[in-house]
């Protein structure tokens, strides 16, 4: 393609930004509109999905989880050491939630700001990983304290004590930190999805053995609650872990093939490359965003402690909105 106007965007109109500058002097590139197309695609993908649609999730996600923390904070003074067990692993998922929140945030910033460089994202990826690490302790802690629960309920009332469960929450955050360090995630991975498989597994030959027992009627609607709150948290960590491992096997192919001291032509020519990479990272970035919304959603809605706290807390807001528009009617008809 030859070009009339000295300038090369001019042949491709809608397609050019203020920080396209630097490739106006690439005029000699075959197919220059399709290539300032892809570049145009790319800073738009970044801006939106990158930037604009995972921020306002997680903003939502991090009141979601601000609020857990001023329901469960509370609520855990005034608990038993029984129901302590449970609940420091769901502190222990919302502290990993807003860590991973935060991660977010900072991976836009980490783009725009840095350019790429190295360290920068090698140190994003290892607080990203460490928030990731905990989250699926979390999980894990959570999983099994249900099984032991349902399954064993004597050996969970005499000898699962409170210091138990809070010893393995910091032996789950204590491997998340190496692990997050040495950058090995598909140990932690398949861990996770074991347990996980190995209690919705021994849950439902429980559920059947309590059937055949004819005591299943009894224990119905806890175990309905115990799979909701089994079948949320595998949904959430499948989309968190799907995000984990290809966005790490991508990020260090691209870190390591990328040529930073590249000229802006260069980076032209290959576009349509990164345009490639960037729409796999804007798939990933909103699964991992997805998963960090929801995470927060299952916790207030199959939880009791929750469901409940929010059910008050809508019906005094309900009651107080309406007193104050009986208010507000009374005070116009008065003044009329």
């Amino acid at each position: 393609m030859s070009f009339s106007s000295p300038d090369p965007f001019d042949e491709c109109p809608g397609y050019y930004l203020p920080d396209f500058a630097p490739f106006k002097k690439c005029k000699n590139i075959s197919h220059f509109c399709a290539h300032a197309k892809d570049v145009y695609t790319i800073e738009m993908l970044l801006r939106w999905a990158i930037f604009v649609i995972p921020c306002c999730l997680c903003f939502f996600a991090l009141l979601l989880n601000i609020y857990i923390f001023w329901v469960l904070i509370p609520s855990l003074r005034k608990m038993t050491d029984r129901a302590k067990k449970k609940y420091v692993f769901i502190l222990s998922r919302a502290i990993s939630s807003t860590m991973s929140t935060i991660s977010i945030f900072l991976l836009p910033t980490m783009i725009f700001l840095t350019h790429f460089n190295f360290w920068v994202i090698a140190f994003f990826i290892i607080f990203e990983m460490l928030s990731f690490l905990s989250f699926l302790g979390g999980i894990a802690g959570t999983t099994l304290t249900i099984y032991v629960a349902v399954v064993h309920p004597v050996y969970y009332q005499r000898e699962m004590s409170l210091r138990k469960c809070v010893t393995i929450l910091l032996v789950f955050w204590i491997c998340a930190v190496i692990v997050a360090v040495v950058v090995c995630i598909s140990i932690a991975f398949i861990l996770c999805l074991g347990t996980q498989f190995f209690v919705i597994f021994s849950l439902w030959r429980h559920e059947r053995k309590s059937k055949k027992r004819g005591d299943y009627s009894s224990h119905q609607k806890a175990m309905t609650g115990v799979k909701r709150k089994l079948f949320g948290g595998f949904f959430v960590f499948g989309t968190m872990a799907i995000f984990e491992i290809a966005s790490a096997i991508m990020l260090v192919n691209s870190v390591g093939s990328q040529d930073q001291d590249s000229d802006a032509c260069d980076m032209l020519e290959s576009s349509g490359s990164r345009l490639q990479f960037v729409i796999s990272c804007v798939i990933l970035t909103l699964l991992w965003t997805i998963g960090l919304f929801f995470d927060p959603i299952f916790t207030l809605t199959f939880d009791p402690l929750f469901s409940e706290t929010v059910t008050r807390h809508y019906s005094i807001m309900k009651s107080r909105i309406s007193r104050k528009r009986r208010k507000e009617e009374n005070l116009v008809i008065s003044d009329s």
